[in-house]
């Protein structure tokens, strides 16, 4: 009896799971992703505001533009990622394992890609290339080119980070498959309330902080070592303006 009604619960959940998935919800999937993409840039105002001293707007912008470019990699890495690991189990769907996937990118997945810009930068003072080897620095004027080239560069980091996080899933499959029936479980009548609550309820603060972080190391470090108010004077120059060379 106890067997029969363990197989019968298993069963509900898992028709249940197969119900929710990140791109399956039709229009909706994509009002969430949209939703969960203007908040997460949002903040990153809210940062701006409080940023002293503040970087020139034009900077900003190209430093937001990066984690953008960088983003759509990551979430688009991160459909995948979990779609793969729900195709090859049988537990939860593919909506839990976004949230674990999501998870782990904005914990393991932010170390890997600090560790990887710092790489970068190293390398790029031993073989002299001028354009990688202050990140966030594009001179002054910006240089197009400078940035380009920074933003493709974090973009290979942030791919190979998401492909480090799809590793540790299928390392860790069994012990997180648990944790994905676990929580696709109470949401097995609601898929698209659990594809917002995915999307944009619990991953909103991660996302977040992920974005602050990111932007912390993305920024060029000189600005950090402006005195605060200096950027107001008539007389504030960008420090080391000179243009970068390629």
């Amino acid at each position: 009896m106890y067997a029969a009604h363990s197989m019968v619960a298993m069963g509900e959940t898992n028709s249940t799971a197969e119900a929710c998935s990140v791109m399956g919800q039709g229009s909706w999937s994509w009002v969430v992703q949209l939703a969960l993409a203007a908040l997460g840039f949002a903040s990153l105002l809210v940062k701006r505001r409080f940023e002293r001293p503040k970087r020139k707007f034009e900077i900003w912008i190209l430093d937001v533009c990066k984690q953008a470019f960088s983003g759509a990699c990551a979430h688009l890495l991160g459909i995948v990622n979990s779609g793969i690991v729900d195709a090859i189990t049988a537990t939860g769907n593919h909506c839990s394992w976004y949230f674990i996937a999501f998870t782990l990118d904005t914990t393991f997945g932010v170390v890997f890609a600090y560790g990887g810009i710092q790489a970068v930068e190293k390398l790029a003072h031993k073989y002299n290339v001028g354009s990688l080897q202050e990140t966030g620095r594009y001179g002054d004027p910006p240089d197009k080119a400078v940035w380009a080239v920074q933003m493709v560069v974090w973009c290979i980091i942030t791919i190979v980070a998401r492909l480090f996080v799809l590793v540790i899933m299928l390392a860790a499959e069994d012990p997180l498959g648990w944790v994905s029936e676990k929580i696709a479980y109470p949401f097995r009548d609601d898929p698209r309330l659990f594809l917002v609550l995915v999307m944009i309820g619990c991953p909103l603060c991660m996302n977040a902080l992920q974005l602050w972080i990111q932007d912390t190391f993305l920024r060029w470090k000189e600005w950090s070592q402006i005195p605060v108010g200096a950027e107001k004077s008539p007389s504030f120059k960008i420090p080391s303006s000179q243009r970068v060379g390629m």
